[in-house]
């Protein structure tokens, strides 16, 4: 049973959620605390799974409760409520904060947020790896880049198009954006899985927040060996290829979006754990086998499960979600659907490693029969992948 914990200094609000989760008590364990220091005081006794605090309150606020609770147990999922025009106090905590709902919050929309951490749950069982993900604030970002967009957001005269374009090339920060975007807190109709919407929407002055605050642009471990450049040359080309391989619009932007990120769970492995994930890398080329075959080995998961669940705490929709997991072995989900935006990043994952490193054994790892009932045409698609990789 979840244990969750709801944070509010109305004594009201906190009765009216008793009353509107009642029909949640078999599933989940729950705890109402009335302001921040009764909640801080929850925390040291109990390991939430969840905690879910309102951000405006006297004395000890939703900030110093979040914070508390990353301190305490990382593997806890935080959820901030906090009004629509509170963007400062969104910029303090999206560092430590994994979702932003907007309050006044609907039952459902906070039963659906809260029930989504079982379901990744599942996805991702060790707390160990829980509590390393849950840690993760921000993804590591070239310096190159970083200097580059913060050239951009600081110039008068650049268009949101062009800064657009700088974060598509940049995995982690394309990352934080979506999940900005995608809060609840922006109260979007539908969700965005597309770069250049989300940068128009959170506009030059949360960008600028986002870039001078520092919180997308980490330090990389040096410890960890990880090749981020390169890292970030094969997601774009995995990006390029499956966006070309969708036809329908929507669908194409999100497939690129998945590709663009199909591999965050290494650059979290490797920035929490570099010992353990260089001890990876030498495993993969010393036994010649692909480097999510020697994750399970040593941690017993892989990346993709990993990235997965960082992109489910931060809300990324679920159709990336699901590709970005399943990349390796689609046919894990189930038959039903087409699952366009899955067969388009795991066909173009294997051919952006066949066309950067001549890898022949790369299209040996897909799964055919999974692409059989898609009815994919290999040599159309390795066309696709050699004019994106030439161009």
């Amino acid at each position: 049973m979840m244990k969750v914990l709801f944070v509010d200094d109305e004594p009201m609000v906190l009765e009216g959620l008793q009353q509107a989760l009642r029909p949640q008590r078999r599933e989940w364990e729950m705890v109402f605390a009335l302001g921040g220091g009764a909640a801080i005081e929850a925390l040291e006794d109990t390991a939430f799974d969840v905690v879910v605090s309102d951000m405006r309150m006297p004395k000890v606020d939703g900030s110093a409760v979040l914070r508390r609770a990353a301190e305490r147990s990382p593997q806890t999922v935080r959820i901030a409520l906090s009004a629509q025009t509170d963007m400062g106090a969104m910029l303090r905590t999206v560092g430590f904060v994994h979702l932003f709902l907007a309050k006044p919050c609907d039952t459902k929309v906070l039963v659906d947020a809260i029930s989504r951490v079982r379901q990744l749950h599942a996805l991702l069982d060790s707390p160990a790896l829980r509590a390393l993900v849950g840690a993760t604030s921000s993804l590591p970002t070239p310096r190159g880049v970083y200097a580059a967009l913060e050239r951009a957001v600081m110039s008068p005269t650049t268009g949101l198009d062009s800064i657009a374009e700088i974060v598509a090339q940049d995995v982690g920060l394309s990352a934080k954006i979506l999940q900005l975007v995608n809060s609840a807190f922006f109260g979007l109709p539908r969700s965005s899985t597309r770069i250049e919407h989300a940068v128009n929407y959170l506009g030059l002055t949360v960008l600028r927040a986002l870039v001078l605050a520092h919180e997308i642009a980490t330090v990389f471990n040096d410890d960890a060996e990880f090749p981020l450049e390169a890292y970030e040359r094969h997601a774009h080309l995995v990006g390029s290829i499956a966006r070309r391989l969708v036809r329908e619009r929507t669908r194409s932007e999100e497939a690129f979006v998945a590709a663009l990120l199909h591999d965050v769970g290494k650059m979290i492995l490797a920035s929490q754990m570099p010992q353990q994930y260089r001890a990876a890398m030498h495993l993969s080329m010393a036994n010649a086998i692909p480097m999510h075959a020697a994750e399970l080995e040593l941690f017993g998961t892989t990346h993709a499960e990993v990235g997965a669940y960082l992109l489910g705490l931060w809300g990324i929709p679920f159709t990336i979600v699901e590709a970005v997991a399943n990349h390796h072995a689609p046919g894990r989900v189930s038959m039903d659907g087409t699952h366009e935006v899955l067969t388009a990043v795991h066909v173009a994952d294997a051919l952006a490693h066949e066309l950067r490193s001549g890898e022949r054994a790369a299209l040996n790892r897909l799964d055919m029969q999974f692409l059989e009932t898609r009815s994919v045409d290999m040599a159309a698609w390795r066309n696709v992948a050699a004019d994106c990789y030439q161009g």
